[in-house]
């Protein structure tokens, strides 16, 4: 049963408070010195923070002005492994709910990173309904091999299951979507009109990147700019009208 309340949860994510919150769930106080080593990539330095750990498993935070982005926080744990190997990273935007936790999961000898974003509580809610698999209780012995387990069991099952979903609501989107468009290649059936298939692929691609520069703020600084400019168009030209 989980310990922590969903509310306090819920408190502990709004308000940046991450150590508060890892020592609720049984992690211990970091020991030693609390600063770990700047790392600098793409000329952007990113400051590390132990704030909690269990066994020689870290709980790290970074503050940072825009969430790095998978490619970065790969090469941030090249540099980072050499002072945290098994560690929950935290990037958190300061004053905001917008957060990414990256989690290094070993498979088959293979080192790979799971990175879980959010942008607001409510997103955040599944962290909370996962929680029972990295907490411990206080007089509970544990190893390094039983904490790592614990952690990576917990994101790299939530990670597998995500991209099951994604993928399945793609291919789900993929054939609505098709059926959706006419005026290519019409009397083929759409299994075998392979232009029409291409078209939608290309479409649906475009909009995910859309989707995704938009919530990085790269679009006007706005992280819902699409929707936005819909509805402005809309009260404009009407209803009907769409927008480029």
């Amino acid at each position: 049963m989980i310990r922590l309340k969903k509310a306090e949860f819920v408190s502990y994510i709004k308000n940046n408070e991450f150590y508060p919150l890892f020592n609720e769930i049984g992690w211990n106080n970091h020991r030693g010195d609390s600063h770990l080593a700047d790392i600098i990539v793409n000329d952007v330095t990113y400051t590390f923070t132990a704030i909690a750990e269990r066994d020689g498993f870290q709980i790290l935070t970074c503050q940072v002005e825009q969430i790095p982005i998978a490619s970065v926080y790969k090469k941030i744990d090249t540099k980072l492994r050499r002072y945290a190997h098994d560690y929950i990273c935290i990037y958190f935007i300061p004053n905001t709910c917008h957060h990414l936790w990256v989690v290094p999961v070993n498979k088959v000898e293979k080192r790979d990173l799971v990175g879980v974003e959010y942008s607001n509580t409510k997103q955040s809610e599944f962290l909370y309904e996962k929680i029972d698999g990295f907490s411990f209780e206080t007089d509970e012995h544990t190893t390094i091999v039983d904490v790592r387990e614990k952690v990576q069991g917990v994101f790299a099952v939530n990670s597998e299951k995500i991209t099951k979903k994604f993928y399945d609501e793609f291919k789900k989107q993929h054939t609505t979507f098709a059926r959706f468009i006419e005026g290519i290649d019409d009397e083929i059936d759409i299994k075998d009109n392979k232009n029409k298939q291409w078209y939608t692929s290309i479409m649906l691609n475009r909009l995910m990147f859309c989707y995704f520069i938009q919530k990085k703020g790269f679009l006007n600084g706005d992280v819902d700019y699409l929707q936005h400019k819909l509805h402005e168009v809309q009260e404009q030209e009407g209803q009907d009208e769409f927008f480029a």
